[in-house]
């Protein structure tokens, strides 16, 4: 910070000495033309200075207007459904993880609590039937399987 104000304070001295290097030694004469004074006696200017002294500057800045935050989150819930409350506004100040920001419809979530234990158990069933088949597959397999060593040694006998 401080040495971009160094480095602007250089840039504008330098352009106020070369203006005033390409514009100061010309002047004008009744005529209209312009003629170089450089060869000329040099003008005795009054120069006001005064002496450095070190100020504070504070790190506030007043505005009115609305301000738009650097860093932005985009908050999404787990589940679909209807809020019912909100605990922040705008602008509010959160910490994540503490600050809570909005009440679900608790009954909305109980009975999707309940929908989903429902599935769960369906699923659970079906799984069940499906090792079941498999359990009468294999026997039925293993049947067929002793069937045909039968067969084959009745055949070749």
């Amino acid at each position: 910070m401080k040495m971009s104000k160094l480095l602007r304070n250089i840039v504008v001295c330098v352009l106020v000495i070369a203006v005033g290097l390409t514009f100061g030694f010309k002047g004008e004469d009744g005529s209209g033309e312009t003629k170089d004074l450089r060869a000329s006696e040099p003008v005795a200017k009054n120069v006001l200075t005064k002496q450095p002294r070190k100020l504070v500057f504070e790190d506030k800045l007043t505005v009115i207007g609305n301000f738009v935050a650097c860093d932005t989150a985009i908050i999404s819930t787990k589940v679909s459904g209807v809020l019912e409350s909100i605990y922040v506004d705008e602008g509010d100040y959160v910490v994540k993880g503490k600050t809570k920001l909005f009440q679900s419809d608790a009954v909305s979530l109980k009975e999707q609590v309940v929908i989903g234990e429902q599935q769960l158990e369906v699923a659970r069933a079906t799984v069940e039937e499906k090792n079941a088949n498999l359990e009468r597959v294999t026997a039925d397999f293993d049947k067929a399987k002793l069937d045909y060593e039968r067969y084959k040694r009745l055949y070749e006998n």
